[in-house]
């Protein structure tokens, strides 16, 4: 070493770095086959309660498949047009109970289904309506102009349709337009009083009077009602921007139902396809209701060995969890 030379040493002792890294290496080669032990434990659990159950939990397993696929695809998936169809069902049965005939009940929803095609009317919505007024005794032939009136009014004032054929149900009920019903439409924004003092050729304040005195018929309000409907130019409303969503959700509404194999003929009203996904899935129904049924206990028994297992594969996963 020359004279005024410094020489500095560095020792680095790794044995105790390398000893944790080894322990870590251990640690995750311990925890690796504890978690393919217990997907090999689940799957073997799995086995035995198709065994043990008679291929329950394989059926169970295959009904919750067919079922995620239907309840998935969002706001226009698979189970909404489901939903609606089965809608269109009910309301169709209960127009054929308020009519007293199924080809009856038939025609008016073929008709309406017809009457709001290309308009920017949900014909859910019109459906619900036109048994609205069946109910309140309106007859198969008088729903369907009673519909042509209420669904211009609701175009051009952007009423609701149920609210109408609500008041338009109880006027002709009751057989005289009052007060009440009067204060309903305005506020849905049909000039009535100016209507009314139209039809009759008199002022508002006289018109105004037949109102609040119950002195304007059921026949003088349709039939006021309808030739104002008719005098509305309805086409310069089907163009705003609301109205063509309208539409435009209407024609995916029909779009769908022919894709899961229903559709709305003018005369024999709804229509399924028995080999279309509506009529397979409603048969997919009744056949997991009657299994159900069936297969109370043993399914009951299912649950119970699930339950059991579940706590003895937690307090596994606890185990080799643990630091």
């Amino acid at each position: 070493m020359n004279q005024g030379e410094i020489i500095i040493t560095y020792r680095v002792d790794s044995s105790g770095a390398i000893t944790a890294i080894s322990n870590v290496q251990k640690k995750m080669h311990e925890s690796e086959r504890n978690l393919n032990s217990t997907q090999s434990k689940i799957w073997q659990v799995f086995d035995r309660l198709n065994q043990g159950f008679g291929g329950v939990a394989n059926t169970i397993k295959k009904f919750g498949i067919v079922a995620a696929g239907v309840i998935g695809g969002g706001t226009f998936g698979a189970k909404y047009f489901i939903d609606l169809a089965g809608g269109l069902q009910t309301t169709q049965a209960q127009m054929a109970s308020l009519t007293g005939s199924t080809e009856a009940a038939n025609r008016v929803f073929g008709q309406l289904y017809n009457q709001v095609l290309g308009k920017p009317i949900a014909f859910p919505d019109a459906s619900k309506a036109a048994s609205t007024l069946l109910g309140y005794g309106r007859t198969a032939q008088q729903v369907i102009p009673d519909m042509d009136t209420l669904g211009r009014l609701s175009i051009v004032s952007g009423a609701n349709l149920q609210n109408l054929a609500l008041v338009f149900g109880q006027v002709t009920s009751r057989g005289a337009l009052f007060g009440q019903d009067a204060l309903q439409l305005i506020n849905n924004n049909i000039p009535l009083t100016t209507i009314l003092a139209k039809k009759f050729g008199i002022s508002m304040e006289e018109a105004a009077g037949r109102i609040n005195g119950g002195k304007v018929s059921a026949e003088e309000f349709t039939a006021a009602m309808a030739e104002y409907a008719q005098s509305l130019d309805i086409s310069k409303f089907s163009n705003t921007f609301q109205n063509r969503m309208i539409s435009l959700q209407g024609s995916i509404r029909s779009l769908g139902l022919e894709i899961i194999g229903v559709r709305v003929d003018s005369e024999k009203g709804l229509i399924v396809d028995q080999n279309g996904l509506f009529a397979r899935f409603s048969d997919g129904v009744t056949k997991l209701t009657a299994f159900l049924k069936e297969n109370k206990q043993t399914i009951v028994g299912f649950a119970n060995f699930i339950m059991d297992n579940a706590v003895l594969l937690l307090q596994h996963w606890g185990g080799f969890s643990q630091p």
